[in-house]
């Protein structure tokens, strides 16, 4: 565990701060945050940086249209408390590149039985430092293992909240996110990011997190991660974001002094061969539009766009070039992202069109893992040179609720390969929620329908074959809330 996150816990635990109490609710409970994402009251709010505090997760939640079980989650206080105990399986026929649980952090399935057991607790000492705990056990074909999943301390300072452990973050308007989509394992952190939002002419929400991607890689093992995100709300019609990472560090590449650091986040020599500061880096923006249509209680259109390569006279050999939104930057090689969510009564609708060019994810520092974590990428789950097509309908109430999604994947989308130019695949995934209680049961059955397959580890790397066959996923998830 990085020495900084351990001083950070130190010196929480000695200063018990007072205030109002704070905690966060975990996005490994994806399907809470996308029912807050699609309720009218979020047009009021800033909502592109998950988790939220636990205070917004309520006020958000004010018509009480979230599962009570969040709800209680968010409102227990207490040194010490089990939040939550749930159990998962799956049958899984074929694995390749795509074998992914899309709405669980860091489960990647294999072929045949699949297991995984997780245990949530946390608490609070004193008024505003609070903490979670997630102790997970995998069970399937060359994977028997229990780890601690999560693990943080978080302190609420007026309007901000630190953060020092393992977590996971997911930012932009996108169902997946160009960037974070929080699918990953969660990994340690040093972050600080807004509780609340800031007031200035709109509403104003801030990220900063520094990152330690440890893992053994084919590249550079062990990797650092920095992380920024600003957000403004000018009206509850309008939310633009602006993200900027840099993957940096690692075995066999360069280390940096605490003052290095500001020339590394500027990337004046990202584009200059051989210079200690030339890194992976991404840029990129999103805008969300809420328009007031009858008869929908929310109707948002957004975009997303990022990129791995970027020119700006503030880099060195580099000139001018204009492009919207930015005065100065233009951005080239990335990935992009269209999409709708409409809500109606008990039933919402999302829909997306995904691209990713081929240098996406994959450039020329880390050329093999990339930019990703132990087999999943940090943003698009399915990855570099893909066009990602899906609709999906939901029908939720307090007591149960139905998911219906169909999709398209095309890969390689542009660059033809050998000995099958590209991989098309279709797909039909139906979940179905029941609760009763504290108790949720949720069966879920996905099918895909392929000609060519990418078998490779995961999709910043092709091995595609030719043929055509299916994929089946049958599983469920039983979970209990405390």
């Amino acid at each position: 565990m990085p020495r900084i996150c351990l001083l950070f816990i130190v010196s929480a635990f000695l200063s018990f701060p007072r205030g109002w109490a704070t905690n966060l609710l975990p996005i490994d409970f994806r399907d809470a945050y996308e029912t807050l994402d699609a309720l009218p009251s979020s047009s009021y709010t800033t909502r592109t940086i998950w988790p939220y505090s636990c205070e917004k997760v309520l006020a958000l939640d004010s018509d009480k249209e979230l599962p009570h079980v969040y709800r209680d989650m968010c409102a227990k206080r207490g040194v010490f408390a089990i939040r939550a105990l749930e159990l998962s399986g799956y049958y899984h026929n074929s694995s390749d590149a795509f074998s992914l649980v899309l709405d669980k952090e860091g489960q990647r399935l294999r072929e045949g039985v699949n297991a995984f057991f997780t245990m949530s607790l946390g608490g609070r000492f004193g008024s505003n430092l609070g903490y979670f705990l997630q102790a997970r056990t995998r069970y399937g074909p060359g994977a028997k293992e229990v780890e601690l999943h999560r693990g943080y301390l978080d302190l609420k300072l007026g309007k901000f909240l630190f953060l020092a452990g393992k977590d996971n973050v997911k930012v932009g308007p996108s169902r997946f996110g160009g960037l974070l989509s929080g699918l990953t394992s969660p990994f340690w952190q040093v972050r600080v990011q807004t509780a609340e939002p800031l007031r200035f002419l709109g509403l104003w929400d801030l990220l900063a997190m520094r990152a330690w991607l440890l893992e053994d890689r084919r590249d550079h093992s062990d990797p650092g991660l920095l992380f920024f995100r600003v957000c403004f709300k000018p009206s509850r019609y309008l939310e633009f974001g602006v993200n900027r990472a840099t993957l940096y560090g690692g075995k066999g590449r360069p280390g940096y002094a605490l003052w290095e650091y500001p020339r590394l986040i500027l990337g004046q020599e990202e584009n200059v061969p051989g210079s200690k500061y030339d890194n992976d880096a991404f840029l990129g923006y999103d805008i969300s539009v809420d328009l007031p249509l009858r008869p929908f209680d929310l109707f948002r259109l957004y975009y997303e766009k990022e990129a791995t390569d970027v020119k700006t006279p503030l880099q060195k050999g580099e000139k001018f070039e204009f492009d919207l939104p930015f005065i100065a930057v233009k951005l080239y090689e990335g990935a992009k992202t269209f999409g709708v969510l409409a809500k109606k009564g008990r039933f919402c609708f999302r829909g997306e069109l995904s691209t990713t060019k081929e240098t996406m994810y994959l450039h020329h520092a880390y050329p093999y893992e990339g930019f990703s974590y132990k087999g999943i990428v940090l943003g698009h789950p399915y990855g570099r040179d893909v066009l990602h097509i899906f609709a999906q309908l939901k029908y939720e109430s307090t007591q149960e609720g139905v998911e219906i999604e169909v999709g398209f994947v095309e890969q390689p989308f542009k660059k033809d390969m050998e000995p099958v130019k590209e991989m098309e695949r279709y797909y039909l995934s139906l979940v179905y929620h029941k609760r009763w209680g504290k108790f949720e049961f949720s069966p879920v059955i996905r099918v895909d329908f392929y000609d060519g397959n990418n078998y490779a580890e995961f999709p910043l790397q092709y091995k595609l074959r030719k043929g055509r066959g299916e994929v089946f996923t049958v599983g469920f998830r039983l979970s209990h809330f405390f």
